[in-house]
């Protein structure tokens, strides 16, 4: 698992834990902030003008400092947050802060949230407005439906209108659900509808589900039916087991059932367990049953073992037992280690030690790759040893590199696991890092740009003046792309310039790519103006490409403006396609008909595709329509395309 998707990991998790208890908690509306408005409205100023107070402290104990005084330190708590360098401190920090943001600071704290970059900005905005929807959610509501659906940005938008539209349903039902039935079709209503259900679960579960199941099947997301059991079996599992054991085939079942179980068995794993033995469908029991032994284990290892035990052998016991193992392994390494080696050989227990070593590796990585090395012979161990090894590489990279060389069979695999481990090596020591690498046998042309990245993006001058200094070769020029992408984030102006040093070819043209795509994000003119003058056609079509998806984000309609100025033709052909796809969340007509204008049939019918197959999941009707209409494809390929 890369840093990145444990990041995400880690804050998916805690926003799920935060949701379940901050905006489904059992206690009374008494118990939060008082609703300051019940207007709708399209803007947080709104929110923040018919407010009478802006924290959750009791009448008797409020903040004696002006607004103005309040608001400064509730954003410098945001800000004070968002710079912890531990990921969990992190959102820790970020949660309480969002909870003294009050209704005056709602504004305030968005326009903060949106100056933020990347991941930050990702996580603030959405939690912002679900802070929103507890003084308003009527405006909060309104206020996600204009928020930016494209196929990054989706799940912000989801996760604010789900929050807004739940909060809605506990303060006045009746309204919430005329107002999510009242909405276009397709993802946002059901993003809605799935809102409005949650929040009425605290209020008449049994009404939540029966007006779910009122409504035609397109109103209703895949995971409803797992939001509503998830809270209702936190407040009644008795109940909510019965009746997700009612539940026809089909229409969430399965869903249901697997969050009934998980969630009770939080609390009576024993209870939870007995109850999956009544579902009649073995491939979800089994499943179930394989999650409430992973929950078991949190406060009871050996008993959760002892029942994985008593499973038939297969594919269902083993996952029960890597679940086990996998939840051990956070709090003891030693016993997480035992329980895998007590597993017959066979295929459970190579898989049982192929996820041990991947846990592993976050908390012991030496230990982890040693353990990975005990694996039978084959691709299984060997992608193993690389997964485990690589955080080794940060802390001792010498060992690491050893270690690779020892354990693992020349090939692919070794290859790709000694170049990351250079990659670590050169985060410390690059020169001798780099050195080494132009000495082993395991390595690329490409590889070299890879390894040298790293110091060029802390050290581009030096990282520049070593790769300049090596013998004319491959080798070198591979070197040379490394160092000039890694200049790029610092300078793109003496990265473009220097980017003429490297021969036409491939890469060439990936390094023009990366120039502009660091260049657009900061002056996407400009960018744009180089891009279009370089004399590669491969790397012209490389870097419009990229320019045209940085602009999307910040300007569509200059994007757009560029793109009618480029003659038709390769470079027009890659921008065209990934401008469509930009825009596909926020105007799916406009992004499929600027597919349409792909010069290249089978490139056209590719991009028209991307488009039509993510518009026909959020609105079929309309996206078959325009698919009808456009004269721009053949028959056979609108054939092709619906399946029809």
């Amino acid at each position: 698992m890369n840093s990145f998707t444990k990041l995400l990991l880690i804050f998916a998790l805690a926003l799920a834990a935060w949701a379940a208890g901050f905006f489904m908690a059992g206690g009374s509306d008494g118990e939060k902030s008082e609703a300051h408005s019940s207007a709708t409205t399209d803007s947080p100023r709104a929110a923040g003008t018919n407010a009478a107070s802006a924290t959750n402290s009791p009448p008797g104990n409020r903040d004696a400092a002006t607004p103005e005084e309040r608001r400064g330190r509730v954003l410098s708590g945001l800000l004070a947050a968002m710079q912890q360098p531990n990921d969990l401190r992190r959102f820790r920090g970020m949660f309480a802060a969002i909870e003294q943001v009050g209704a005056d600071d709602i504004q305030a704290a968005l326009e903060l949230a949106k100056k933020q970059k990347g991941e930050q900005r990702r996580m603030l905005v959405p939690l912002i407005v679900a802070r929103w929807a507890e003084f308003d959610p009527q405006g909060a509501a309104s206020y996600a439906l204009t928020m930016d659906a494209s196929s990054g940005n989706r799940w912000e938008r989801d996760y604010a209108l789900n929050a807004a539209a739940s909060e809605w349903a506990r303060k006045d039902a009746a309204g919430a659900k005329a107002w999510a039935l009242g909405l276009p079709g397709g993802k946002q209503q059901q993003t809605a509808v799935a809102g409005v259900a949650t929040g009425m679960v605290p209020l008449d579960a049994n009404a939540a589900l029966a007006w779910l199941k009122s409504l035609p099947a397109e109103m209703r997301s895949p995971d409803v039916y797992q939001q509503i059991f998830a809270d209702w079996s936190g407040r009644d599992p008795l109940m909510a087991a019965q009746q997700a054991l009612a539940l026809p085939m089909g229409d969430g079942r399965q869903q249901s059932l697997f969050a009934v179980s998980s969630r009770w068995a939080e609390t009576d794993p024993k209870a939870a367990l007995d109850w999956v033995q009544q579902i009649p469908e073995l491939g979800t029991r089994n499943r179930a049953m394989a999650g409430v032994l992973t929950r078991w284990a949190e406060t009871d290892a050996d008993a959760a073992v002892s029942e994985a035990n008593r499973m038939p052998a297969g594919e269902s016991r083993n996952e029960a037992i890597s679940g086990i193992i996998g939840e051990v392994a956070q709090r003891d390494r030693e016993q997480a280690v035992r329980i895998a080696e007590q597993i017959p050989a066979g295929p459970g227990r190579t898989e049982a030690i192929q996820n041990l070593a991947q846990r592993l590796s976050w908390q012991d990585s030496k230990a982890a790759s040693e353990l990975a090395a005990t694996l039978p012979a084959g691709e299984g161990r060997d992608n193993a040893i690389r997964n485990a090894v690589r955080n080794w590489t940060r802390e001792s990279p010498g060992e690491a590199l050893a270690f690779i060389q020892a354990q693992l069979p020349a090939g692919d695999t070794r290859r790709q696991a000694t170049v990351e481990a250079v990659g670590a090596w050169a985060q410390s020591d690059p020169r001798a890092a780099l050195d080494w690498m132009t000495k082993t046998a395991d390595t690329k042309e490409g590889d070299y740009g890879r390894a040298i990245a790293g110091w060029a993006a802390r050290d581009p001058q030096a990282a520049l003046a070593w790769a300049r200094a090596r013998p004319d070769s491959p080798q070198k020029q591979s070197f040379l792309a490394g160092a000039i992408g890694g200049l790029a984030n610092h300078d793109p102006i003496q990265a473009a310039e220097l980017l003429a040093a490297l021969p036409a070819g491939e890469t060439q043209k990936n390094t023009a790519g990366h120039v502009a795509a660091v260049w657009a994000k900061q002056d996407p003119g400009a960018a744009a103006q180089w891009a279009v003058q370089l004399a590669d056609p491969a790397a012209r079509a490389a870097a419009n490409t990229q320019v045209v998806t940085v602009w999307a984000e910040t300007d569509v309609a200059k994007a757009a403006g560029w793109l009618e100025k480029l003659p038709a033709g390769i470079e027009r052909d890659g921008a065209v396609a990934a401008y469509a796809g930009k825009v596909t969340g926020s105007d799916p007509e406009a992004a499929a008909t600027w597919a349409a204008t792909v010069s290249d049939d089978n490139k056209r019918e590719n991009a028209v595709r991307n488009v039509y197959q993510q518009w026909k999941r959020n609105d079929e009707a309309a996206a078959n329509r325009w698919l009808a209409a456009t004269p721009a494809l053949s028959d056979d390929a609108k054939k092709r395309m619906s399946g029809k």
